[in-house]
């Protein structure tokens, strides 16, 4: 692959199916980049090990 990360812009479901199908692929070590839909347990419970290490944004407020 030529690129450094993925950017998968959806939801912890969409992700969780997105995510060892790269695997399948041999697409492994590629950072996996996403946005505050990753921040689910559904997730880890269905992506586990195929999203370790990946980052995502999410807001946070100190005050909430």
């Amino acid at each position: 692959v030529d690129f450094d990360a993925l950017f998968i812009p959806d939801y912890a479901d969409r992700v969780g199916m997105i995510a060892p199908q790269l695997a399948y692929y041999g697409i492994e070590e590629l950072p996996l980049l996403g946005i505050n839909g990753w921040n689910s347990p559904d997730l880890l419970r269905v992506a586990g090990a195929f999203v370790e290490g990946a980052i995502f944004v999410d807001g946070f407020f100190a005050y909430s």
